[in-house]
């Protein structure tokens, strides 16, 4: 398998192609949902060296989970 230049094109590639069909498409969704509500509802206060702020990672999750319900019209 070739690989990806960016990571929009591997998510696009994930997303046209599956051996399941569009099944690979909800699964992707759900982790997406479902990732974003456990980085949200984590209570541990990361390291103050951490590569990546906590807050920028908690910002990720909340807009993900917002356009998620825009998508979906929840």
């Amino acid at each position: 398998m070739a690989k990806s230049k960016t990571n929009v094109q591997a998510v696009k590639k994930m997303m046209e192609f599956s051996a399941v069909g569009p099944m690979k498409q909800a699964f992707i969704m759900t982790a997406l949902e479902e990732y974003s509500k456990q980085v949200l509802a984590d209570t541990c206060k990361w390291p103050e060296n951490s590569m990546i702020s906590q807050e920028v990672w908690k910002t990720a999750a909340q807009e993900t989970l917002d356009e998620l319900k825009v998508h979906f019209g929840r």
